[in-house]
């Protein structure tokens, strides 16, 4: 038996090169989903995308920083979002009008998705993907670092729902001032 035959790999050789993990990773980092991504022509499959993130440990930590950035993009648009509607609606109660339900609703929604897709992108989130532990201190870091974002958040979005309150009491009770 010839030497060659034994070593000559067999099946369909792999599209992965760096320039291609590249271009995944920029897509991801601008906002699409892996799906999206690999849905779109001359891009490989899912199962190809896992594969390659188990084979090449670098496309794997890139992708994970990439999700995160997409992650704090959504996010900041759904903190821009919810800053926009408190003004709106601030503006709406100093003008003595009350605030349409149907506002709320669409600002609600809009709110509630962006939150989604920040979590969708968000590797802490989800146990099922393949994390990348940095050391111990870092960890405890970002750890403290989320506790406290998540305690401002808290306090913006009781700051909203006590307003929000207040804006719905006075339009309720605003027959009997008139």
């Amino acid at each position: 038996m010839n030497t060659e035959t034994q070593h000559r790999k067999r099946g369909r050789p792999s599209m992965y090169s760096p320039v291609l993990a590249a271009v995944i990773v920029a897509r991801i980092s601008a906002g699409e989903s892996e799906r999206q991504i690999c849905s779109s022509e001359g891009m490989p499959s899912v199962q190809t995308l896992n594969a390659w993130k188990n084979k090449h440990e670098d496309f794997l930590a890139d992708t994970i920083k990439a999700r995160k950035k997409a992650s704090m993009q959504y996010d900041k648009r759904r903190a821009a979002l919810l800053d926009r509607f408190m003004a709106v609606s601030k503006d709406i109660y100093a003008s003595g009008r009350a605030i349409p339900d149907e506002l709320t609703k669409t600002y609600k929604e809009d709110i509630q998705r962006l939150a989604r897709e920040a979590g969708l992108r968000d590797d802490r989130r989800f146990s099922q993907r393949k994390r990348i532990e940095g050391c111990a201190g870092q960890l405890e870091e970002e750890k403290a670092a989320a506790r406290k974002a998540a305690r401002k958040e808290v306090e913006r979005m009781e700051e909203a729902e006590t307003f929000l309150k207040a804006a719905k009491w006075k339009r309720m009770n605003s027959w009997r001032w008139r």
